[in-house]
């Protein structure tokens, strides 16, 4: 109903009047004059697991670009209210899917066969690469001298990879690497929730690897795939 009422939603005319009536009737005693801050309720469940506190979580939400550098009080009242709710949530209602732990940075998260080890070993120094070069398309450009021959193959100029958002271009990245490794998507998808949280399924895993951090996800892979190879040595 908020972003119906202020316009960035476009429904008929008659639902635009409802909504806003009971954005009104539902809203606090001084309704707001502007759309504030939207964050989506899974969104806000997996930053308050990622990073552990409110702090953390803003900081993170504006780097990914879901919240303005610069945030006013009653915007930054708003994100740490919607990440309060998003808390009690888990705690309270949320089903066991949406609840995690993210695996430790030395021991990774066991289970892994080594042939999965392996993959996930690839795929952590991507992700390292990719983050010391601060840019996807550097990243895409070099990744095949930095890893595999098999990685190289992908695009590097692909235009709706260099327009779609940080999260959509990583879970395109995702994709191109598992079928150049010759693996299904899908599959490939369970094998990273199994290294990153030990759970075959997660959130949307772009936006989880970005809200965990490139770099700490990378290191998390790595230990996992350490730990597949030497479950079996």
């Amino acid at each position: 109903s908020e972003r119906i009422r202020f316009g960035t939603e476009p429904v008929e005319e008659g639902d635009r009047i409802v909504h806003s009536r009971l954005y009104e009737l539902a809203a606090p005693a001084q309704p707001r004059e502007r759309l504030g801050p939207q964050i989506p309720l899974t969104l806000a469940s997996t930053m308050i697991q990622t990073c552990l506190t409110t702090e953390r979580a803003i900081a993170k939400l504006q780097d990914m670009g879901h919240l303005p550098r610069e945030l006013g009080p009653e915007d930054r009242r708003k994100a740490e209210d919607r990440l309060a709710l998003a808390q009690r949530w888990l705690a309270r209602y949320a089903g066991e899917q949406f609840i995690f732990r993210v695996g430790d940075e030395t021991q990774g998260c066991p289970g892994l066969s080594p042939d999965q080890g392996r993959l996930v070993g690839l795929f952590a120094k991507y992700l390292a690469q990719r983050e010391q070069l601060k840019a996807i398309e550097k990243a895409k450009a070099m990744i095949g001298d930095a890893i595999s021959d098999a990685v190289h193959d992908q695009d590097p100029g692909s235009d709706t990879q260099q327009n779609s958002s940080p999260t959509d271009a990583l879970q395109s990245e995702i994709y191109t690497f598992a079928r150049a490794q010759g693996i299904e998507p899908r599959d490939f998808f369970k094998i990273l929730y199994l290294a990153l949280i030990g759970k075959d399924r997660g959130p949307q895993l772009g936006g989880f690897l970005l809200s965990v951090g490139l770099e700490k996800a990378a290191r998390i892979l790595q230990a996992s795939a350490r730990s597949a190879g030497e479950k079996h040595d």
